[in-house]
């Protein structure tokens, strides 16, 4: 199974390699690659040279959370119909994403955001998949690695903008809603795409 994991900047950039070459170890199965396998140095187009893809990650740290090269990327990647997107929050408060970020379902980097992913992940693997309990031992035993090399990263960026109270929170929640609601009637319109 094909994962992209996308990235933006440096330190997003790092989280992306420290996952890429984690993954794979967790699970054999996942064959795991960034934009830079992939670029056409004649046109500087990732996206036209991906091979089909499976599943993408991105991931977000503080310093890229507005960042409009990882909005481009999620829009490009849902043009390219991956099964699933996921965006990892690392360190990241999720109000603080750009606008057409929200939209997406995210992932807090912590034990449990990252098992969950991992064995979705696997049971995209269909026949390939690992059994419960390998994928549990390895996933167990890999696991602090990729936490303490990731907390090491993180721990020099300033401290991400607070969570907004409750009361924007809803609104946010309510606006994504409507969001979701406008582009299903719009994509009714005749002669809309």
């Amino acid at each position: 199974m094909k994962v992209f994991i996308g990235w933006s900047g440096e330190t997003s950039q790092k989280v992306a390699a420290l996952l890429q070459s984690w993954l794979p170890t967790v699970n054999p199965n996942i064959e795991t690659f960034t934009e830079f396998n992939y670029i056409n140095a004649e046109t500087l187009n990732a996206v036209d040279n991906f091979p089909p893809l499976d599943c993408a990650l991105l991931c977000v740290t503080p310093d890229c959370a507005r960042s409009p090269w990882l909005t481009f990327e999620a829009g490009a990647l849902m043009g390219m119909n991956v099964k699933r997107l996921y965006l990892i929050l690392f360190g990241t408060p999720s109000l603080s994403l750009s606008a057409p970020l929200l939209t997406l379902g995210n992932v807090r980097f912590d034990r449990a955001g990252i098992r969950n992913v991992t064995w979705e992940l696997n049971c995209l693997c269909g026949n390939d998949a690992l059994p419960e309990k390998e994928l549990d031992r390895l996933f167990n035993g890999l696991y602090p690695w990729l936490e303490e090399n990731v907390e090491n990263l993180l721990r020099d960026l300033p401290a991400p903008e607070e969570e907004p109270d409750a009361s924007n929170a809803n609104l946010q929640l309510e606006m994504r809603a409507l969001n979701r609601k406008l582009d299903t009637l719009l994509s009714r319109l005749p002669g809309r795409l």
